[in-house]
């Protein structure tokens, strides 16, 4: 499997936190400061455009650090947000 592939596979499986931190292990900013304004979110398609870019272009150690963080992240099973909102309630 190409390591694009592999990464597209994998990014559905994270956490909004844990993509989060992909992003900024690739240099990837979340939040766009303007000159003039205030600062804002950028969106996800933006950011995630930028992911995957980024992740095109790094070298070799990059990528292997990008798949030794997913790679950590897919040993642990994800938490259902309905499951748990409906245990509080």
């Amino acid at each position: 499997m190409k390591p694009m592939d592999k990464l597209l596979k994998c990014i559905p499986t994270l956490e909004p936190i844990e993509f989060a931190g992909l992003a900024r292990l690739l240099g990837v900013r979340l939040i766009e400061v303007p000159k003039e304004g205030d600062p804002y979110a950028r969106s996800f398609t933006d950011v995630l455009a930028d992911v995957l870019d980024k992740f095109e272009h790094s070298n070799r150690a990059a990528k292997r650090q990008v798949f030794q963080l997913v790679d950590k992240r897919g040993s642990k099973p994800r938490e259902d947000i309905n499951a748990s909102n409906s245990e509080n309630t």
